[in-house]
């Protein structure tokens, strides 16, 4: 697992913009339900969500890979 994610972190670059459209539809909701989410960890420049998913991932003991597959399966 830990060799998917890593070829899947530098590949993020061409998906970066799909994955933030889908994380504004959801953001609301997602950080209602974790509430332990802070705003410095929830913070990103634009070409930069997976920093912040990175930054999500350790806060819940969780791979950037299944934060990543969270979010854009989230519904």
């Amino acid at each position: 697992m830990k060799d998917l994610e890593k070829s899947n972190v530098g590949n993020n670059n061409g998906n970066d913009n799909e994955m933030e459209k889908k994380w504004d539809s959801i953001k609301e909701d997602y950080i209602s339900k974790y509430s332990e989410l802070r705003k410095e960890d929830l913070s990103y420049e634009k070409g930069g969500i997976s920093g912040m998913f990175e930054r999500i991932g350790r806060k819940r003991g969780r791979t950037l890979l299944q934060i990543q597959h969270e979010v854009s399966s989230w519904r």
